[in-house]
């Protein structure tokens, strides 16, 4: 396991994809994971919520693991441990998670299955049209419909990075070997945005404040 960090902020990890944390036949992608109070009672809360354990709970170090998939077809890992290591979303420092979203085919169902996992309180803003998941008052993550019937849609968590310019870290991902899915696009009151593909196969997401 290889730490991630941007200056002084430790914020993640690079994991072989032999590891028994992650599903058989798993592609490269972004891992996300949740901090639980009591994680065998949470998976057993995830099947009783129409969830799938896709791995069941496991000791490694000082953590207590388990991979587990929503009723849509998104797949998150649950972690408990005594020494907690909170990243916060950081929408002003470069390379640092800026915010997560959650893609899903069903915004009722998802809505549903994460606000009594995790007693996050769902959020509807008319006034820029998101839905956004809160904890303890604060903006955990956001949520958005993919239609169903797009070819390669599914549901998913999709962490987006802090770039301080979009448009110039997505060339940099390109001289680096990566190829676009989504150009820039702007959301007025938030933003741009971008994805790309890297050259192993993994989907990125980058984000600029305004």
């Amino acid at each position: 396991m290889t730490k991630m960090r941007s200056g002084e902020q430790e914020w993640g990890s690079l994991t072989s994809l032999d590891s028994p944390i992650i599903p058989k036949g798993a592609k490269p992608h972004t891992s996300l994971y949740v901090h639980v109070e009591h994680l065998d009672a949470s998976v057993e809360r995830v099947r009783l919520l129409g969830g799938t354990v896709l791995v069941e709970p496991f000791d490694v170090m000082n953590l207590r693991l388990s991979t587990i998939q929503d009723p849509m077809g998104a797949v998150i890992t649950l972690q408990s441990t005594k020494e907690a290591h909170n990243v916060r979303s950081d929408m002003t420092t470069e390379g640092l998670p800026g915010w997560l979203e959650l893609t899903t085919t069903d915004v009722a169902v998802s809505g549903e299955f994460y606000s009594k996992l995790f007693d996050w309180k769902l959020e509807y803003r008319k006034q820029d049209s998101t839905i956004v998941f809160q904890n303890r008052g604060q903006d955990e993550s956001g949520m958005s419909v993919v239609a169903p019937d797009h070819g390669t849609a599914r549901s998913e968590w999709n962490v987006y990075y802090t770039a301080q310019d979009c448009g110039r870290s997505l060339i940099k991902a390109r001289t680096l070997g990566a190829h676009s899915i989504t150009e820039i696009q702007d959301k007025p009151g938030v933003g741009q945005f971008a994805s790309f593909m890297g050259p192993d196969g993994m989907k990125s997401f980058i984000m600029s404040r305004e």
